[in-house]
């Protein structure tokens, strides 16, 4: 299926108008007698079970949940639990896993585990549902699996090392149902297990000194939630977290100055608006096409963001797999462009300078969350000058966004910061409907 094709049917149109903006985390050096570290970031996942929306995040990224494969900082797809795979034909796909690797309760990694896992996502997860559609998985024998597709797929192993929903998990510790808060059903394979939660709020992780593979040196992790981002800066130049993860990019200057800290940048998220194709006023393409026009990037990164990003015409512009998308897309700031497409689309510039048709004014709600506010300040400024009325809403809280998806009223736009590393990224931004949900809040 074309991307064009993919566009047109989203539940989202995923206009990027911003930037790669380098996260930032500040670390304070480690000890060797120290075996503990603190981490405060601002999002603690909700759940611990691996089929429900956002558990992977720092479970994945600190050791305590793992997958058939990752994707390597090269882009390359690396064996995690599998040992390895190899492409059979066209449609058929071999896995081998690792003899050794055992889940916590010391039950075997064994082919018939990883089939249960990855069943029971599919069963209860519709994006695992999207990516397993029209894929069987067979034993062959205890440690080997096959994958079978209804047609060629050559991006099956990237859709899987990249997917949130697809760690490898005892399905027959969880059952049939979700289970988001009960930490004693989760029995993964990481080398940290938690041992307390709290759900978007806090987590402990201990040592798992029965871990298969090689075990690491800390003994514990705590990581707990600060959404406030003018608290994340002052809790930061306390020096008491060992690391902070996405700390608001006014906090890089005085950090920068800290003896205590060290700044570190990294390659961060694409930040993008998403359109509500849904809402009346964005039905148009004409009108959705304006606001890309009508957006100054360079000006968001500077003003929005301290100058701590690059600007991208689109959102495939910024992933290193498609070099040629720098060159089209939202390439220039075209507010004269911008302004002929909604005139083209009926709204023309009343006295007040916002535009009206049908006697309604174009205005249109967006909602931002975190350290996006500057930059929705940017932008709301920027679209205002084309005669487009923004109403600006602003949460410290992710968790406002995902609430207002699920039911808390009507929106717009919202502004947004998502990774688009492997392929996964981009196709699950871009899905059609029925496959899998664009809005990562678990509607269809």
């Amino acid at each position: 299926m074309s991307t064009r094709k993919l566009l047109t049917r989203s539940w989202f149109f995923a206009l990027t108008v911003l930037l790669t903006v380098s996260a930032i985390a500040i670390t304070t050096p480690v000890k060797a007698k120290e075996k503990e570290i603190l981490i405060v970031a601002g999002f603690v996942p909700e759940s611990v079970d691996p089929v429900y929306l956002d558990t992977h995040n720092p479970l994945r990224m600190y050791g305590a949940i793992q997958y058939l494969f990752y994707i390597s900082p090269e882009g390359k797809i690396v064996p995690e639990l599998a040992k390895s795979y190899r492409n059979i034909d066209p449609n058929t796909w071999e896995v081998k896993l690792r003899p050794n690797a055992t889940f916590w309760s010391g039950k075997k990694v064994d082919a018939k585990a990883v089939i249960a896992s990855l069943e029971r996502a599919r069963k209860l997860a519709p994006q695992a549902k999207a990516i397993l559609d029209g894929v069987s998985i067979k034993e062959v024998d205890p440690l080997t699996l096959h994958f079978i597709t209804e047609k060629p797929n050559p991006f099956l192993f990237q859709y899987i090392a990249t997917s949130q929903f697809l760690a490898i998990h005892n399905a027959q510790s969880f059952g049939d149902k979700v289970r988001p808060y009960d930490l004693e059903a989760l029995d993964a394979t990481g080398f940290f297990k938690p041992v307390k939660f709290k759900s978007t709020e806090s987590a402990e992780l201990q040592r798992f000194d029965g871990y298969w593979g090689d075990r690491p040196i800390l003994d514990r992790i705590t990581f707990r939630r600060n959404a406030d981002p003018q608290a994340m800066i002052i809790e930061a130049l306390s020096g008491k977290p060992h690391i902070i993860v996405g700390l608001p990019t006014e906090g890089a200057a005085p950090l920068a100055q800290s003896k205590d800290m060290d700044l570190v940048k990294v390659r961060g998220s694409v930040f993008s608006l998403y359109l509500n194709t849904h809402s009346p006023n964005l039905k148009d393409a004409r009108v959705r096409q304006a606001l890309g026009w009508a957006i100054d990037r360079q000006e968001v990164v500077a003003l929005g963001y301290n100058g701590l990003g690059v600007p991208a015409p689109s959102w495939f512009a910024s992933h290193p797999a498609y070099p040629e998308a720098k060159e089209t897309g939202f390439i220039k700031y075209d507010p004269a462009r911008a302004g002929q497409l909604l005139d083209e689309a009926g709204w023309k510039l009343g006295q007040d300078g916002i535009r009206v048709k049908n006697d309604k004014p174009l205005k249109i709600k967006l909602v931002a969350y975190g350290i996006h506010k500057a930059g929705a300040e940017v932008i709301q400024n920027q679209l205002r000058k084309i005669g487009v009325d923004i109403d600006l809403q602003y949460s410290k809280d992710w968790g406002f966004l995902v609430a207002m998806r699920k039911g808390g009223g009507p929106w717009d736009i919202t502004l947004e910061a998502w990774s688009n590393f492997g392929i996964d990224r981009l196709w699950r931004h871009f899905a059609s409907e029925e496959k899998t949900t664009s809005d990562h809040s678990g509607n269809q």
